[in-house]
């Protein structure tokens, strides 16, 4: 590899000028495919009051998903 070569950007093929999986690729994916998945009506919730939130749990995978995501540290 000669030097011209190692200072361009890497390019993803059907992802011009963004790495594969941003949240900006995922949002794509999402609009492009949101209008096959059509969502179920959903019934009314009723509100939780803040006493009864005791914390989040996020599982390690999508932890890890994210963490890899340049927007969200990695």
């Amino acid at each position: 590899m000669n030097a011209s070569e190692s200072d361009r950007a890497p390019e993803f093929p059907g992802f011009p000028g963004r790495p594969p999986g941003s949240a900006a690729e995922l949002l794509d994916d999402c609009r492009r495919i949101a209008p096959r998945w059509p969502a179920a009506p959903r019934a009314a919730a009723d509100p939780v009051p803040p006493s009864r939130i005791r914390g989040t749990t996020v599982p390690s995978a999508t932890a890890r998903t994210l963490a890899g995501m340049p927007e969200y540290g990695g």
